[in-house]
């Protein structure tokens, strides 16, 4: 597919306000630039005062919000849209999930997402609403803020898994800004040359970056300004194959043990029922 100009209509934006500036992603470019550097950047892609909304948002949230859990790395369906939080050797970031199936956490930031996921998967050659609907097994996609505190924040050095047949491509759209919000860090890319590229110093309010997720990346530590602590935020529709709830041992840890029972009985009278000629029981 090599048309964007049907996602707008796809997702019902107003044709005089639409969600995203589209006429500012040139597809071919950005298919030639990640194919040959790793990664490219769409200018104004956001409008200004869309990304100021979201950042708002964002900064109070995270300012106001005691996490409860760990950063979700490995999603599983029906899963609550929550924020966690992780410290550890690898990583140090607060990151809101927003799951499909639940209620916006924040409408436009999700609005962002979808249409930015969307814009990623006619760069892949992919139908715009892959990840949306289940259509490929558990391939799905799940909406973020990422934050990484000013003097704390950082990621180590990774390449991502796999997504199953669909191709690694990421995008993600930077809400705060190197030299702007915080001094030093920030995302790094290795790219197909193997030189480290400093993508944050090359972006601006508005712009999205796209960028092959099995390339080596990194947020480099994050320094703020003197007296300062907001550090780099981002929102980003993560690709990834949700497991089963059934499957997911910490998930299933979570559960009430008499809750947990109470499920699997219903299982099991459900089947017995249906054995003896029964209807199964709605509850």
């Amino acid at each position: 597919m090599d048309d964007s100009s049907n996602i707008p209509v796809l997702f019902g934006d107003p044709p005089e306000s639409p969600v995203l500036h589209y006429e500012r992603m040139n597809l071919e470019q950005v298919r030639q630039q990640v194919a040959d550097e790793g990664y490219a950047v769409v200018k104004g892609l956001v409008p200004l005062e869309l990304i100021s909304r979201v950042r708002d948002f964002w900064i109070k949230t995270f300012s106001n919000t005691t996490p409860t859990s760990r950063v979700t790395w490995s999603p599983y369906i029906g899963q609550e849209s929550h924020v966690g939080f992780s410290s550890d050797k690898f990583q140090h970031l607060f990151r809101a999930c927003d799951f499909l199936w639940n209620d916006p956490l924040h409408a436009e930031t999700r609005d962002i997402c979808l249409r930015v996921n969307a814009l990623r998967n006619v760069v892949i050659n992919e139908d715009p609403l892959l990840g949306i609907r289940f259509g490929y097994g558990r391939y799905g996609i799940f909406v973020t803020a990422s934050y990484y505190p000013g003097g704390e924040g950082y990621m180590q050095m990774h390449a991502d898994g796999g997504t199953g047949n669909v191709m690694l491509v990421h995008s993600l759209v930077p809400i705060t800004f190197k030299g702007k919000d915080y001094k030093e860090g920030g995302m790094l890319i290795v790219n197909r040359k193997g030189q480290e590229v400093d993508v944050d110093s090359q972006v601006e309010p508005g712009d999205a970056i796209f960028y092959d997720g099995s390339l080596k990346h990194a947020v480099m530590p994050v320094v703020s300004y003197p007296g300062q602590t907001l550090g780099r935020l981002q929102i980003f529709p993560i690709p990834a194959i949700f497991s089963s709830l059934d499957s997911n041992i910490r998930a299933l840890a979570k559960i009430p043990t008499a809750r947990f029972i109470a499920s699997k009985w219903f299982s099991l009278k459900n089947k017995l029922r249906i054995t003896f000629g029964f209807n199964p029981s709605l509850r």
